[in-house]
């Protein structure tokens, strides 16, 4: 099996012919992909939304199948104390083993949906040209950044199966870009789509611009799974609802000064890591140059814009607008550092919004940006 299968045929170009991915390459030939990616599990759970999650050995994972990664030793990284010590355990794999999500015909399915939809010329970098149907508003900062995180509000924006609606914290340099945070697509958990507003867990990851290099999840070789309980893809036990509780998920994705990988911390727990071998050598094998908070839509033309964050504007403030607080940024050296000169963004105002919030009440709003809107472009 072509180690680079994900690349030449779920990331290629947009359909031929007018065949959709599944007619083009064959039910046989998906089968055989999904093969190559699930690895064999030691234990599954299975959950009411009809997920299934499995135990693999960690030295097995699909990681390892990338050409880059051949020879590459497993990272180990001391994890931090949860602060959220309420936070439930869903699944807890045998040791030796990470927790991953089963990929299915589906997630092929819907990852070739997104190349055609213009998902993988986005850039957090592109001075607001947009491609069409995809809109987003935030907060960006330029500078060296090793270390991205922030606290995102959690919501579930009402969407139909052919939109999504995501806040994430990112990081970039050239063609290079991670991100992480919670996201609304029904087109990439059910077979058929459904409406259903499920609010997920999701990274995505790229090397060149997401032009062939990079999926979400864990859906190509790349990304190495180190925990055994809280995996990619997973769904929210709560998300936040107007004028009462809110709730948020915690994200950092930084880079280890020592080995250069960058690592993914969920609710204070490193789950993972993109190995620095994927990136390039102007790119995330170095320290970050942009880092970026919000909120990003995508409707397909005929669709009006669906609403991003809560679906309310920026200026509704705090139990209304979505936000990303505790805003933090690490240089170069490593050292914690104020993101002096950061700007919000939003490349359609009359949809959605940002605004920068500061102050001297001390954490978790000292730095902070509130976002979103209700769509309708």
């Amino acid at each position: 099996m072509d180690p680079n299968w994900f690349f030449t045929i779920v990331a290629d170009a947009a359909p031929k012919n007018g065949k959709i991915f599944g007619e083009e390459y064959g039910l046989e030939e998906i089968e055989k992909q999904l093969k190559a990616i699930n690895k064999p599990a030691i234990k599954s759970f299975t959950t009411d939304r009809g997920d299934i999650f499995d135990c693999v050995d960690i030295n097995k994972q699909l990681a390892f199948d990338h050409p880059l990664l051949k020879n590459h030793t497993i990272q180990k990284v001391p994890n931090l104390v949860s602060k959220r010590k309420n936070a439930p355990i869903r699944f807890e794999c045998p040791h030796g083993t990470v927790i991953v999500k089963r990929i299915t015909k589906q997630d092929l399915l819907s990852a070739h949906k997104l190349k055609s939809t213009g998902f993988e010329s986005l850039s957090p970098q592109t001075n607001g040209i947009r491609p069409n149907g995809h809109h987003s508003a935030g907060l960006g900062y330029r500078g060296q950044v090793s270390e991205a995180s922030g606290h995102i509000n959690a919501w579930s924006p009402g969407v139909s199966p052919r939109q999504f609606s995501q806040s994430r914290v990112l990081v970039s340099r050239q063609y290079n870009s991670i991100q992480a945070g919670w996201q609304v697509y029904s087109a990439r958990w059910d077979n058929p789509p459904r409406w259903d507003n499920d609010t997920r867990f999701y990274t995505y990851w790229t090397a060149d611009g997401f032009k062939k290099r990079g999926c979400f999840d864990m859906h190509c070789p790349g990304f190495v799974q180190i925990s055994q309980t809280n995996p990619l893809g997973t769904y929210a036990d709560a998300f936040s609802a107007r004028d009462h509780r809110q709730y948020y998920i915690d994200v950092k994705i930084s880079r280890d000064p020592h080995s250069g990988n960058w690592l993914l911390f969920y609710e204070t727990e490193a789950i993972g890591y993109w190995p620095k071998e994927l990136f390039t050598a102007k790119g995330l094998s170095q320290v970050a140059s942009y880092a970026s908070w919000g909120g990003e839509v995508y409707s397909p033309i005929g669709e009006k814009s669906p609403p991003m964050g809560s679906g309310s504007f920026a200026q509704e403030g705090y139990q209304r607008a979505a936000f990303v607080n505790a805003i933090k940024v690490r240089d170069g050296l490593w050292r914690l550092t104020k993101p002096v000169g950061v700007k919000v963004y939003a490349d359609q105002p009359k949809c959605y919004n940002a605004k920068y919030f500061t102050s001297s009440d001390g954490e978790p709003w000292t730095t902070s940006v509130f976002f979103g809107g209700p769509g309708g472009c």
